[in-house]
């Protein structure tokens, strides 16, 4: 009897075992995606709308630089000023290292904007523009801003043709404050000497590949480009490398001699 019993028991056991087992195999798999946590910043609401504020007049004083607007210059910092002064740091005193490293640029921020409000030579504002975008990234970061993406651009030619000058964005697209779109209503001419140094080394498609990436950003930027080629970089049929080049160009000039106030442009093919 307490055989029958054992058997009874482990084949209860058994088909218990293969029921658990089979219900999990063919268990339908839970295809839909997680949801994933939402990014959420370290600050207030309160901390970060009065530094959006405070960004998006900075924005528009950069702006007026790229546009070359003494006018607007001056109001946009000193609507920036009034901006920086209402900025909300009290949560940041919970970490007092950060908290008076924050409140010690806003002395030197301010020390930039007086001279950009009070300055009417466009060079010197502009160096001081480049200092004071270079004291707000670094404000930026000692308070740990993560409520939005900030570009940090360079112009390697802002003083003196040598000099860098640096400025932030919240778009990659170059809106450049140190050459803007004008200067004193010129438009901006720019020489390219990297497509004349492929050129010469017989890097042909890299050349028109770099021509219609300058060719790109005229789309966006409004500027005068001016290309020169050597002869010696035409390695294939002469014809086909000229008509490919001077395709990707408005006007051509040739190479011969002239005299220096005579100009001579033809349309390209």
């Amino acid at each position: 009897m307490k055989k029958f019993f054992l058997l009874i028991f482990l084949a209860l056991a058994g088909v218990l075992t293969y029921y658990l087992w089979y219900s999990k195999k063919n268990k339908p798999v839970d295809e839909t995606p997680r949801l994933q946590p939402l990014a959420v910043s370290q600050h207030t609401d309160v901390f970060n709308a009065s530094a959006r504020k405070a960004m998006e007049s900075y924005y528009n004083l950069s702006e007026s630089f790229v546009n070359w607007d003494s006018a607007g210059i001056r109001a946009n910092a000193t609507a920036l000023k009034a901006n920086i002064a209402v900025i909300q740091f009290d949560e940041l005193k919970k970490d007092t290292a950060i908290y008076q490293t924050a409140v010690s640029y806003i002395e030197t921020l301010n020390n930039d904007l007086n001279i950009i409000i009070k300055e009417k030579n466009l060079e010197t504002s502009r160096k001081a523009f480049h200092s004071f975008s270079q004291n707000l990234y670094d404000f930026l970061r000692t308070v740990r801003y993560d409520e939005s993406t900030i570009y940090l651009q360079e112009c390697p030619m802002a003083f003196n043709d040598t000099e860098p000058g640096i400025w932030l964005s919240k778009t990659s697209v170059i809106r450049n404050p140190y050459l803007g779109v004008q200067q004193n209503n010129r438009k901006v001419r720019a020489f390219g000497e990297m497509v004349a140094v492929l050129w010469q080394q017989g890097f042909n498609g890299a050349t028109v590949q770099l021509e219609n990436l300058w060719n790109k950003l005229h789309k966006n930027d409004e500027f005068t480009l001016f290309c020169a080629y050597p002869k010696i970089g035409i390695t294939q049929d002469i014809n086909a490398s000229l008509e490919i080049i001077c395709s990707a160009h408005t006007k051509v000039m040739d190479g011969n001699p002239r005299p220096s106030t005579e100009v001579y442009y033809k349309d390209a093919f």
